[in-house]
């Protein structure tokens, strides 16, 4: 049982990567180094903040967002 619960959480996380990666190369064009350093903190967010976050921010204001918190969590 564990290891099908294990599993299924492993393909939500792997959905929820798909999907953030969609929105950023839709809105962004290429997913460069940058990008790809925020993809797992998006992942941790609920799905409207992080959509909310993609689609509203330019990029220079979506880094700088993670830049921010990963300061203040330092």
């Amino acid at each position: 049982m564990q290891r099908l619960e294990d599993a299924t959480q492993q393909g939500i996380e792997e959905c929820k990567r798909v999907i953030v990666e969609s929105l950023l190369q839709v809105k962004f064009g290429e997913i460069d180094q940058e990008l790809a350093k925020i993809i797992e903190p998006l992942i941790e967010l609920e799905t409207l903040d992080r959509t909310r976050l993609i689609m509203q921010l330019d990029r220079s204001q979506l880094l700088a967002h993670f830049d921010t918190q990963n300061q203040t969590e330092s």
